[in-house]
């Protein structure tokens, strides 16, 4: 029985070569490599998942203790030097904020502005001080 087929013309020629330089391993791996379809999605995500502290509010003793610390700084920045500050910082992007502890000998207490300028140029609201160390307490003396 005889095949009439088709292909038999161009079944056993050789494979044409193209015109265009050969497309390296490493250029032809990346045409399959991942891609990210939601831009910034991973961002979001991370975002979302760090978390915030909400500002403790202080009792009256507390208030006093912070002021009269802040007091003796004001009156001999030189006898206290370098004093320890513990700082809320209010977040950028969310509610609440975080605690830094800010270190530095303090230029001056703005009882105007009420904020504390350091040396070192950093400057931060006095409502935002929850502890200083370095300084001792005031007691009435």
């Amino acid at each position: 029985m005889e095949r009439n087929h088709q292909y038999d013309d161009i079944l056993y020629l050789s494979r044409p070569l193209s015109r265009r330089a050969k497309m390296s391993m490493t250029d032809r791996g990346a045409q399959f490599s991942p891609f990210a379809a939601l831009t910034g999605y991973d961002a979001v995500i991370r975002e979302s998942a760090r978390l915030t502290n909400e500002a403790p509010q202080l009792d009256g003793d507390e208030i006093a203790a912070l002021d009269g610390k802040l007091r003796r700084i004001q009156e001999d920045p030189e006898k206290y030097g370098e004093a320890a500050f513990r700082v809320f910082r209010p977040d950028e992007w969310k509610s609440g904020g975080s605690f830094i502890t800010v270190t530095g000998r303090v230029r001056r207490v703005d009882p105007v502005r009420q904020t504390v300028l350091l040396e070192s140029g950093e400057e931060f609201p006095i409502g935002m001080i929850y502890a200083i160390d370095g300084v001792e307490e005031d007691y009435g003396e």
